[in-house]
C-alpha cells in the first residue's frame, strides 16, 4: 500500500482492508479502511473491531455510519452486529433489526441463521 495512487482509490483500500482482515492483520486492515468514510469501509472497521473484542470502538464506527445514512442496510447490519457483541438489551434490538431486514428483503438461509441465533440468545439472556 505504498503506492500513492492506490492509497487514493477507495475500492483498492476496501479490498486491501478485506484481505488484511481475512488474514488476521487487524492493524493493517484498520489502516486501510480508516482512510475512507464510505459505509462499506466503516462496516469493515466495525467487523475488525469486533474481531478484536473492541465493541466500544465498533459502536463508535456505527455512530459514524448512522451519521452518513441511518437507514442503509449495511448500517442496520452493523448496528445488529454491535448489539449482539454488547449483549443485554442490545441483543433484543439486534433481533428486531434482523427481523425487519428479513421481512424487507425476503428471508434466505444466510439471513435466517444470524436472526435465529439472536432469537436463541434473547431467550436465554432475557
Amino acid at each position: 500500500m505504498s503506492d500513492p495512487i492506490c492509497n487514493s482509490n477507495p475500492h483498492v483500500l476496501l479490498v486491501a482492508g478485506l484481505v488484511y482482515a481475512q488474514e488476521g492483520n487487524h492493524v493493517e486492515a484498520l489502516k486501510a479502511c480508516h482512510a475512507g468514510q464510505s459505509l462499506e469501509m466503516l462496516a469493515l472497521c466495525v467487523q475488525v473491531y469486533l474481531k478484536m473484542d473492541r465493541a466500544d470502538k465498533a459502536e463508535q464506527q456505527v455512530k459514524a455510519m448512522s451519521a452518513v445514512d441511518d437507514d442503509a442496510t449495511v448500517t442496520q447490519l452493523a448496528t445488529a452486529w454491535v448489539g449482539v457483541a454488547l449483549g443485554g438489551a442490545k441483543v433484543q434490538e439486534a433481533s428486531y433489526i434482523y427481523q425487519e431486514l428479513g421481512d424487507k428483503f425476503s428471508w434466505t438461509v444466510r439471513g435466517e441463521l444470524p436472526a435465529s441465533t439472536v432469537r436463541v440468545m434473547t431467550f436465554y439472556l432475557c
